[in-house]
């Protein structure tokens, strides 16, 4: 015995608390199913009720800041449909003498550069851009397309317009 009245035997251990084991807390599951099923019928109800087509376009408001192009210091083209390509004119006609009787598209893309050279050249230094009046509803690409052979010809400025019909 010691002097604290207690065995020695247990004045040597060290002292460990008591630890309580815990129950596992079951998982809580979630089930998705009814979720995924919403998100089906809500994607098959906005695909049934959308409209597609052309006749859903978005109608943009009229430019209210931007600076006017000179018509006299701009050759100006013309673009209208057609098919397969859309047609190309001299100037602000639609005349079809005034078109460019290219059926393929890079030919017609070599006339209109041809075009905007010689238009260039003989203004000697008045013209130095380019005017691209495209018809309403035209495709983007078709102008873009044209405004890139433009492009081609090293012009200064290039604009590029929808013609809005005359009532």
């Amino acid at each position: 015995m010691s002097e604290a009245g207690l065995p020695t035997q247990l004045q040597e251990e060290p002292v460990e608390p008591v630890v309580t084991r815990r129950r596992k807390l079951e998982e809580a599951d979630m089930d998705i199913t009814p979720m995924i099923d919403m998100t089906f019928l809500l994607l098959i109800f906005f695909i049934v009720t959308s409209k597609m087509g052309p006749k859903a376009g978005i109608e943009l408001p009229p430019a209210k800041h931007g600076a006017a192009a000179v018509e006299k210091n701009n050759v100006i083209l013309t673009i209208g449909p057609g098919d397969p390509i859309a047609r190309v004119y001299r100037g602000e006609s639609v005349d079809p003498r005034d078109a460019f009787v290219s059926s393929n598209a890079e030919d017609q893309e070599n006339e209109v550069v041809a075009y905007i050279e010689a238009e260039i050249t003989k203004s000697s230094g008045g013209k130095t851009g380019v005017l691209v009046q495209a018809a309403k509803g035209l495709k983007h690409r078709e102008v873009a397309r044209i405004a890139k052979a433009a492009a081609r010809a090293e012009v200064q400025d290039l604009y590029v317009g929808i013609v809005e019909k005359k009532d």
